[in-house]
């Protein structure tokens, strides 16, 4: 019900937004949408034949290569574009934009055909080539230096940590911290891990294009690849005590806020401080199966919990699953967990001398 309810109130509120000026609602990577807000897309669609909306959704085809589709929304309009590889033509205006001047058209192919038309590649290999020094100017625009091509990172991972290794070390350091919060993170909790105000070197970070302002106190790496390079490229020993200072910056900074457990749950989890990470994960598990319905999620979480092997919170984490089971349908499942739980319980009450042993308990 509360799910229901929830989706009913997206829609009143995009009824609203759409009867003061058309609306247009874009969702970037839709192929990671659960099926919750897959249901909540849908419910968008239904009955609104009488206000100016649009959706519009960027994915990527899924592992197996098929591509998100919605076969049920009646005679709702559909139109899809397939965006592909971009032609030469496309890469040269991407390319002339990042650089701000004109380029030749043999530098365009040759950054199309290394990038094969992929946007996100042939800028930064515009970049990367800026950076070198391997673009000479031309009374046509830019090109090539003579030995350009053997000096080209092969791969667009080994370009994008090739770029982040160019960076001042100062600059590289924050980086490299603010990966480890996410492809979005806040400035404030970047500053609390630094000790320090490096926000100088925040917007220098912004200005090598490594990652944009979403406002006064949110940043958004410019692709999940350039964060991921950039979060990869550090040893894991490093990563653990990243993830550690990142939880201790959020706690310090936003005390007993829930909405932060999904986060510090994380943090502790790859930190590998487990009497930290397993209270926060107990409470995303109660509201991912009281408040948002994610059983799959929940579940995901209650197997890695169990995975910690702490005895005093197994009881509880087996009736969490089972509850998840329930809600899903699954009663068998939900049967099986109740009664594990049931006997350690028992089993734990006898051991401590506080009932005495039966064996002929039964489950309803």
């Amino acid at each position: 019900m509360r799910l229901d309810n929830t989706i009913a109130g997206i829609k009143t509120l995009i009824r609203a937004e759409c009867r003061k000026q058309p609306l247009v609602i874009q969702i970037e990577d839709a192929h990671w949408l659960d099926e919750a807000s897959l249901t909540a897309v849908r419910n968008l669609t239904y009955n609104m034949d009488d206000v100016p909306l649009a959706l519009v959704l960027t994915s990527r085809p899924r592992d197996d290569g098929s591509l998100l589709s919605f076969s049920d929304l009646g005679d709702v309009p559909q139109h899809r574009v397939n965006l592909n590889r971009l032609s030469n033509a496309g890469v040269q205006r991407i390319a002339e934009a990042i650089l701000e001047q004109g380029i030749r058209e043999s530098l365009a192919t040759f950054i199309s055909s290394k990038a094969e038309g992929n946007p996100f590649f042939s800028e930064q290999l515009a970049l990367d080539l800026r950076e070198r020094n391997l673009l000479i100017q031309t009374e046509n625009g830019l090109d090539l230096t003579a030995n350009a091509e053997v000096e080209i990172p092969s791969g667009l991972n080994a370009l994008l940590i090739a770029r982040l290794d160019r960076l001042s070390a100062q600059v590289k350091l924050v980086v490299q911290t603010a990966a480890v919060l996410g492809r979005e993170f806040e400035v404030q909790i970047l500053l609390e891990m630094l000790q320090q105000d490096q926000t100088p070197y925040i917007r220098a970070a912004e200005r090598e294009a490594i990652w944009t302002a979403l406002d006064e106190l949110r940043y958004l790496f410019r692709h999940a690849l350039l964060r991921d390079a950039a979060y990869q490229m550090q040893i894991q020993d490093r990563l653990k005590a990243l993830h550690r200072v990142a939880a201790e910056a959020i706690e310090t900074l936003y005390p007993g806020d829930e909405s932060q457990d999904g986060a510090l749950m994380e943090h502790w989890h790859i930190a590998g401080i487990i009497g930290h990470a397993l209270p926060y994960t107990l409470r995303t598990i109660e509201r991912l199966t009281q408040v948002t319905a994610d059983y799959s999620r929940a579940e995901h979480l209650i197997e890695r919990a169990l995975a910690y092997d702490r005895a005093e919170q197994r009881a509880k984490l087996l009736t969490m699953r089972g509850d998840a089971a329930r809600l899903r349908g699954q009663f068998n499942s939900a049967q099986s967990d109740y009664q594990a739980d049931f006997s350690r319980s028992r089993r734990g009450l006898i051991a401590s001398g506080r009932c005495a042993a039966r064996t002929d308990i039964g489950f309803p």
